[in-house]
């Protein structure tokens, strides 16, 4: 995802294929039979549309309270849609994500989801489940590129015997940020009870907010159906990315023009009177950093070293990345970052290529951020949704 977090990219996998080979990426070479990796194989388990694809889930309740759809109440299934046919011998495959509400009291709320909640909010803000936000954009070559929402187009292909998972924007063709997933980890949940999973996973993932604290939500003698899995994606950025949105705690913007956090005024420039007064800017305890000495500003010309990666803007990125004690729980590391554009300032967060997808299974008050990011077969979507009550 982003976010969507990210929690951006929407994949899956499987346990039995054949025999698992040397490296997948499709095709032979001198009449070499190709041969799927582990974690190909693993991924293909739940990715291919025959196994029903992979799935996220995301959740938004009301504490105390039964869920209801004037409230802002959800419960979503996001679907990957599933590979026709595998990358292996087929090329890249193409991705049309999927919204379903597993609730048959709820329905999918419209988009943009902005599933933050900062610092502040009143206590009737409704508790969230895994944070993401949809749409996600990003800057590339000067301008913010809108990621697609709904649906979410993706592209699977393998290179040598990892997986490449390229989520695109709107034009269906410009890739917006990419993900390279080097394991696959799949984990059974059969037989376990849905409101109380041993798993612990699966426990705090589920149970981080109010799906599971509220006992009157699920069926207590419900269990999950064989066949149902989970699936732990060890991954990392594929390339910089500069991931961007407004410059306020409550975004709602979906495309430019975005909220700026200054307007009419650049990076040190006299008409710059906050610029030892920006805070991180997500909610938690706020950090201000100064920029001139927290920092480095990237001039476009010099642009394209390690330290400045090229996005065709003017900005500033923070020499440390940001903590939990800045934001919501960093489940990917990322740096803050102050660009121009249009003659203002806007915000955004640099991932650099390598940097681990993790994710959050805790909650934001006390974190518990996995080195790696979770997805669930269609087996176990089916489980969830009979043991609902509402």
């Amino acid at each position: 995802m982003s976010p969507l977090s990210t929690r951006c990219g929407l994949a899956g996998l499987l346990t039995a294929l054949a025999a698992c080979g040397q490296s997948g990426g499709g095709g032979g070479d001198g009449g070499t039979v190709p041969t799927l990796s582990s974690a190909q194989a693993n991924y293909e388990s739940g990715a291919l549309a025959v196994n029903g694809g992979l799935h996220n889930l995301l959740w938004s309740f009301h504490p105390a309270a039964a869920p209801a759809q004037a409230a802002g109440d959800f419960l979503v299934d996001i679907t990957s849609g599933g590979l026709a046919k595998s990358p292996l011998t087929n090329g890249a495959q193409r991705e049309s994500a999927g919204y379903a509400s597993l609730s048959a009291s709820l329905s999918v709320p419209s988009l943009p989801l902005n599933l933050d909640n900062p610092s502040g909010s009143p206590a009737t803000t409704s508790t969230v489940g895994p944070t993401v936000r949809l749409p996600s954009m990003v800057v590339q070559g000067g301008s913010v590129i809108v990621v697609s929402a709904e649906p979410t187009y993706q592209e699977v292909s393998y290179v040598g015997g990892d997986i490449q998972i390229d989520v695109l924007a709107t034009d269906q063709k410009t890739v917006a940020f990419g993900t390279t997933v080097s394991a696959v980890s799949p984990v059974s949940v059969v037989g376990e009870s849905v409101a109380a999973p041993s798993d612990v996973t699966i426990a705090g993932w589920l149970g981080k907010d109010e799906l599971l604290a509220n006992a009157t939500l699920v069926k207590a003698e419900a269990t999950f159906e064989p066949g149902a899995e989970y699936f732990l994606f060890t991954a990392t950025r594929s390339s910089d990315t500069l991931f961007t949105g407004d410059c306020t705690f409550n975004e709602t913007s979906v495309a430019p023009p975005l909220v700026p956090c200054q307007t009419g005024a650049g990076i040190g420039s006299t008409g710059h009177t906050s610029e030892t007064n920006f805070s991180d800017g997500s909610g938690g305890a706020p950090r201000t950093w100064t920029f001139a000495t927290d920092g480095t500003v990237c001039e476009i010309a010099s642009q394209g070293t390690t330290s400045c990666p090229s996005f065709g803007v003017r900005y500033w990125v923070a020499s440390a990345p940001r903590t939990a004690s800045m934001n919501v729980p960093a489940e990917t590391q990322s740096y803050r970052v102050y660009y121009e554009m249009n003659g203002n300032l806007y915000s955004g967060e640099l991932q650099r290529a390598g940097a681990a997808l993790g994710e959050n299974i805790g909650t934001d008050a006390k974190p518990n951020v996995l080195p790696s990011y979770l997805r669930v077969n269609s087996a176990f979507v089916a489980s969830l949704k009979a043991a609902l009550t509402f």
